[in-house]
């Protein structure tokens, strides 16, 4: 028995294949369309995301002055402080070496004051604020060869924002209670290991009262510097800070922190 192929077949193949081809064509057509667009719509947004070198030019010399002006200002507060912190190790290094050759009581305050403010001259010695070193940074950036203008801004921006976090970070309430809280343990030392309320009152008291002024006296102009960039170039890298709490409130009124002698103890007291 001899089969026979129905006329019927051929002529169904051919549409299927031509649909095939048909169909084909259409996706490679879409694709290769959505393609360009996509090309386009990135090539036009990235193109009005860049600066023209004009305003790169003035961003770059905005972000030079900002960290021209810190450097001063920052090297005066650490080698300030750093000699300030050295000089009251010194002090009661020598204390508590007298308070030892005539046999008092005060030894243990001497020896843990000096320890308290040799640790404040080594924090200022070892970090060291952004700003004391930014510029310097960033003039390195602009020597460097094969550098595009806009890379030397963004880079700039970059240490920018380091230099205002880290100073929106030292003029924090976390810094206030860093540097309250370590005083504070060293007075509750003296008076719960040693006995000495007096003491204890004295060192507390008189470390909680130089860190504060550590704090106060610290450079903040670019805190301000960078949120005022931010605003004025809102593709600026990071874009405005997030910043900590201050010290100070939003109505002024300065955050405090006192101690004093408490029958059996100390007393702590505070406004936040």
């Amino acid at each position: 028995m001899i089969a026979q192929r129905s006329p019927f077949a051929e002529r169904s193949a051919v549409p299927s294949y031509a649909n095939r081809v048909e169909r084909s064509s259409i996706r490679l057509a879409s694709s290769a369309l959505f393609a360009l667009v996509a090309v386009a719509s990135s090539a036009t947004s990235h193109g009005q995301s860049l600066p023209d070198d004009r305003e790169i030019d003035e961003r770059i010399g905005v972000i030079r002055s900002a960290l021209e002006r810190e450097a001063a200002p920052s090297a005066r507060w650490r080698w300030g402080w750093t000699a300030t912190y050295g000089a009251l190790a010194l002090g009661n290094m020598t204390r508590a070496l007298v308070a030892h050759a005539l046999n008092t009581p005060d030894t243990a305050a001497g020896w843990i004051a000096a320890i308290g403010s040799t640790a404040g001259a080594l924090n200022m010695l070892i970090v060291p604020p952004r700003g004391q070193y930014a510029a310097a940074e960033f003039r390195a950036v602009l020597r460097r060869p094969n550098t595009s203008h806009l890379q030397v801004m963004r880079e700039g921006e970059e240490l920018f924002r380091k230099l205002a976090q880290n100073q929106d970070f030292n003029s924090s309430v976390l810094s206030v209670a860093l540097r309250t809280v370590i005083p504070i343990a060293m007075g509750f030392l003296l008076e719960y290991g040693y006995g000495l309320s007096i003491a204890a009152v004295l060192n507390a008291g008189g470390g909680i009262i130089v860190g504060q002024i550590t704090i106060r006296t610290s450079p903040t102009a670019a805190i301000e510097a960078w949120q005022r960039y931010a605003q004025r170039y809102p593709d600026a890298r990071g874009g405005p800070l997030s910043r900590w709490p201050s010290a100070t409130s939003p109505l002024g009124a300065v955050h405090t922190l006192a101690i004093a002698p408490y029958p059996g103890g100390i007393s702590v007291a505070g406004t936040f």
